[in-house]
């Protein structure tokens, strides 16, 4: 099943929502867009968490596809494989998106063919573009490709679901995910591993509610009297409550 439609219409959001209801029983990859300066460039994001810069309009690349300069060495370490693993592994193959940025090493259109060929879900979204492989998904017979609009991409995960048969989660796998987590919680606890860079809050005093924080290593009080003084019994208050989980200061030099 794809996802098709004009750029920014909520094709990968309605994927990314789908890997997370999947967790760990899907894999393949994403593209992420943003902007480095004035110049827009494509992340390519694995499910295992590995990432590289896919395509800008200045990378020095010589695979040129429209503006993109494409680095077709990060499309097949990452991109290519990725895709196998995930079918090799027996997860919902996640490829968001079929492209002609996508395309232009050749390697991903041959993995994209194994996955649909083979017996495991493929999920992804494809580019609206007309291009041979794109034109080619669309005709299988084994393939459904859905249009995505304001007006009805809220509704379409759970045709997602249906339409692939998409494995969920027993409550049983979910209250072991959370145990597992719980378990993890308490050893990083325990080992007091949380170091804080910055803390925000309220105190209440005698006369009224007052901010403090803690930033770059200094206390922070909104009342007249730390505006004086550079101390008040609010920062002396919440320095004792939230003792242990700041980093050690050294001592002040008094002058």
């Amino acid at each position: 099943m794809f996802f098709t439609g004009p750029a920014g219409v909520g094709k990968t959001t309605l994927v990314k929502k789908a890997v997370r209801r999947l967790g760990d029983r899907a894999g393949g990859f994403y593209l992420d867009e943003a902007r480095k300066g004035e110049s827009p460039h494509l992340r390519l994001v694995t499910l295992d968490g590995r990432e590289g810069l896919l395509a800008s309009r200045d990378l020095p690349s010589p695979v040129q596809v429209g503006p993109w300069h494409v680095d077709v060495d990060v499309l097949e370490r990452l991109g290519v494989a990725s895709v196998r693993s995930a079918a090799e592994a027996r997860r919902v193959v996640i490829v968001d998106e079929v492209s002609p940025v996508s395309l232009a090493a050749g390697g991903l259109a041959k993995a994209v063919e194994e996955a649909l060929s083979g017996t495991e879900p493929v999920l992804g979204t494809l580019s609206p573009q007309a291009h041979p492989v794109l034109d080619a998904i669309r005709a299988r017979q084994d393939t459904l490709v859905l249009d995505v609009t304001a007006a009805n991409r809220d509704q379409l995960l759970e045709r997602v679901w249906a339409g692939l048969k998409l494995p969920q989660e027993s409550l049983a796998d979910v209250q072991r995910r959370v145990d597992r987590q719980r378990e993890r919680a308490a050893r990083y606890a325990e080992q007091n591993r949380l170091t804080l860079s910055g803390l925000t809050g309220q105190v209440r005093g005698d006369h009224g509610t007052y901010d403090v924080s803690w930033l770059g290593g200094q206390w922070h009080c909104s009342c007249s009297f730390f505006l004086k003084y550079a101390t008040c019994a609010h920062t002396m208050a919440a320095e004792t409550s939230v003792q242990g989980w700041l980093p050690a200061q050294p001592p002040k030099v008094q002058h």
